[in-house]
């Protein structure tokens, strides 16, 4: 091992002071997050490190001052928890990139990641979309996280399960060998949504363009008898003509609306004859038999009308 991460690392053993730049001494918020520095600080000499990783901590969180990162960054180290404190002094390093002593905690970051490397073998997970929920568990304790992660584990054998909103699932095997960092991309298959079943369009029961309905003939009304004197013709009334084509037209309506109502009605049949689950086939049931009413009421009305218009017809042809 080199001198220079050595004399770094005992660099690192001096406590940054608790008075720094940051808020007016008189702040409140100053006065409780140097208390908790210094509470950290009485933790971290008398060798209780977990007290003083919460110190540090509690004390970043009221004002986020580098140098409790720092302090945090040390309590870890002495604790053994070797990746957390390089995370610590990453974010350190991140809010003061011109500190005086920038080089010395970058060469103990890398004498920390060599040891991690014998022990340890770094896994770096990205998703895209990004934020995607992670478990992995294996060979040491189970961990649970967020994407992009970076974590250092025990070498063996893994289970990596991924989720993200709208998402489908990812899972993968994973086995993690010393000396061989993984480091994984992933982008995550969105869950395909549900097809909209189309409505089939409603038969057309008019005429289009002078036409008459596809595959059905409109009676037209019968010609008249030429007038027996030339010298007063009766004149012609195109009334007898709607009425005639307004009775074919309903007649064709109430036949097709007929039709329909049947159908339906042969489906109910069917339909209620299926084993399903109750709630289905009642709700199932009752839209069938509502399509049953509303074709035979339509069935019912169109013919009603064919029969006024008949008689219409009749009364002005005669």
């Amino acid at each position: 091992m080199g001198k220079r991460p050595l004399a770094a690392l005992a660099a690192l053993f001096v406590l940054a002071p608790s008075a720094g730049v940051g808020a007016a001494e008189g702040d409140a918020a100053h006065r409780q997050a140097t208390t908790l520095g210094e509470t950290g600080k009485a933790a971290y000499r008398d060798g209780r490190y977990d007290d003083a990783i919460i110190a540090f901590k509690a004390a970043f969180k009221t004002e986020a001052l580098p140098k409790f990162l720092y302090n945090l960054g040390l309590a870890y180290r002495k604790k053994g928890a070797d990746q957390a404190a390089i995370a610590a002094f990453e974010r350190y390093l991140h809010g003061t990139p011109e500190a005086e002593d920038a080089d010395n905690v970058q060469a103990a970051m890398s004498f920390l990641r060599t040891r991690l490397e014998e022990t340890r073998v770094e896994l770096r997970v990205l998703t895209k979309p990004s934020g995607a929920a992670l478990e992995l568990s294996g060979a040491d304790d189970d961990v649970r996280g967020t994407t992009p992660y970076v974590g250092w584990h025990e070498p063996g054998s893994y289970e990596l399960h991924l989720q993200a909103q709208d998402h489908e699932p990812f899972d993968k095997a994973l086995v993690l060998a010393l000396g061989s960092p993984t480091e994984l991309e992933l982008e995550l298959s969105l869950t395909p949504r549900p097809e909209v079943a189309q409505a089939p369009p409603a038969p057309s029961l008019g005429r289009s363009s002078g036409s008459p309905p596809s595959g059905h003939a409109v009676p037209e009304a019968a010609p008249r008898s030429p007038p027996a004197s030339a010298k007063s013709p009766p004149k012609a009334s195109v009334w007898p003509t709607v009425a005639w084509t307004t009775a074919g037209i309903a007649l064709l309506s109430a036949g097709l609306f007929a039709l329909i109502a049947q159908g339906k009605a042969d489906q109910l049949e069917v339909y209620a004859g299926e084993r399903r689950s109750p709630g289905r086939t009642r709700e199932g049931a009752q839209q069938l038999d509502d399509s049953v009413a509303m074709f035979g009421a339509a069935a019912t009305g169109s013919l009603a009308l064919a029969g006024a218009a008949l008689a219409t017809g009749v009364v002005l042809t005669w």
